[in-house]
């Protein structure tokens, strides 16, 4: 049975032929710029803040906003990595949400503290410097569910039939490129914007009108999420809205969900590079240098201690890097040092590995669909083989070759074949 409604993801719905009502926002120096559809011709707005935006705009049933809405836990999202997968030229334009841990601090400095403590990698100025915008939409976003997240190069991408932008949007041909796109559509912005509109940069207010498309397909249940199904981040459905839905609906998640399957698998290959990086840097130091860097630590009484019971996270975290590191060094052909494992520890969380917490740590990275034992290959660097607690532990748990055969097993486990033994090798 027709009802004569066709309802949108933004919430909205279309009565009998009357279209929706919708608005596309980008951010700008003095606030926020908005692009109207579905009341004649197109309407440019600006507002100081995105409060007022969603106040001031009540009869408008999708809101797409080039910001993002649903923050990291980790380094990155699907929907970043997916999105710069589509861009080819343009994939620069998609910049990693900052991690929350990011957002929470009040100073980039800090940041760049707290991220490198918690995630073990930086983030660049340019992320942190969207702040302020990223909590304001949050805070609006919570309990406002017209509020869905686009991004403008993807939305334009779509809008061209999958072809990215030939030409940089602040270059004159970049803009007449995705003015005539938008005219194409339907949506065409006016050669003179009065008052304060008229003066907010050209490639905002385009960006605002792309994101009013996408608001209008949204709108019209057209709306495709990048990635399909949505990543869930904090109990919410995390994703780059964009338009352009294909009429066969199984075509477009299978396509969809090849594209998730592959921006994961980018995301495995990239943390993996940075564990190798990780372990390459931190196992390349002088032996005397690693170990004066870990007194170091060890004696700072400003650094906590980690434990398994004491500190959960941080030591889940911590082994997890620990064995990412110990599997790089395995793919390198070489064995790694309790110091750089502790340097490791350290790097991830801020806290300190104790001398007595080594041993177990060493234990726990091992896992048994392994099929060899990873921690043989951590050593001590006087002597190259591992501390006098693995022997009775690996034969505890059934391993009884010498260690250095143990060791060629986890080389060939892991890909290197026969290898270096020498730490750092």
């Amino acid at each position: 049975m027709s009802c004569g409604l066709t309802c949108g993801r933004g919430g909205g719905a279309v009565v009998g032929d009357q279209p929706p009502l919708v608005a596309g926002v980008d951010g700008w120096k003095r606030g926020w710029v908005a692009v109207l559809l579905g009341n004649g011709d197109p309407e440019v707005r600006s507002f100081p803040d995105f409060a007022s935006l969603a106040v001031g705009l009540p009869g408008v049933s999708t809101i797409v906003v080039d910001i993002p809405i649903g923050l990291p836990e980790g380094p990155t999202r699907q929907a970043d990595v997916a999105a710069r997968g589509l861009l080819g030229a343009r994939a620069s334009s998609v910049f990693s949400a900052p991690p929350r841990v990011a957002i929470e601090q009040d100073t980039f400095a800090a940041a760049l503290v707290a991220t490198r403590r918690d995630l073990g990698v930086g983030i660049s100025a340019q992320a942190y410097a969207l702040r302020e915008k990223i909590l304001e939409v949050g805070a609006v976003a919570v309990s406002d569910g017209r509020v869905l997240e686009g991004h403008p190069e993807v939305s334009f991408w779509a809008l061209a039939d999958g072809r990215p932008m030939q030409y940089p949007k602040k270059s004159w041909n970049g803009q007449m490129e995705r003015r005539h796109l938008l005219e194409q559509v339907g949506i065409a912005l006016p050669d003179q914007l009065p008052g304060l509109v008229g003066r907010i940069p050209v490639d905002d207010v385009l960006d605002a009108a792309v994101m009013a498309w996408t608001a209008q397909q949204l709108a019209e249940g057209k709306g495709v999420p990048l990635p399909d199904p949505p990543e869930r981040i904090g109990g919410r459905d995390v994703a780059i809205w964009h338009g352009g839905g294909v009429v066969n609906r199984e075509e477009r998640i299978a396509y969809a969900r090849k594209l998730a399957g592959a921006s994961a698998e980018r995301l495995s290959a990239e943390r993996e590079a940075e564990a190798a990086e990780r372990a390459r840097r931190l196992s390349s130091l002088p032996t005397e240098e690693a170990k004066r860097h870990v007194a170091r630590i060890s004696y700072d009484s400003s650094v906590g201690a980690m434990g398994p019971v004491k500190t959960p996270a941080e030591w889940a975290k911590a082994r997890e890097a620990i064995r990412a590191a110990v599997i790089a060094s395995a793919r390198a052909g070489h064995t790694i040092t309790y110091e750089a494992i502790e340097l490791v520890a350290h790097e991830v969380t801020g806290l300190k590995l104790s001398y007595r917490m080594v041993g177990r740590m060493c234990m726990e990275i091992n896992r048994g669909g392994d099929g060899c034992l990873l921690s043989s290959i951590i050593v001590r660097s006087d002597t190259g083989r591992p501390g006098q607690g693995f022997e009775p532990f690996a034969h505890e748990q059934g391993f009884l070759d010498p260690v250095g055969v143990q060791q060629q097993a986890v080389f060939r486990r892991f890909g290197s074949g026969d290898a270096d033994s020498r730490p750092g090798g």
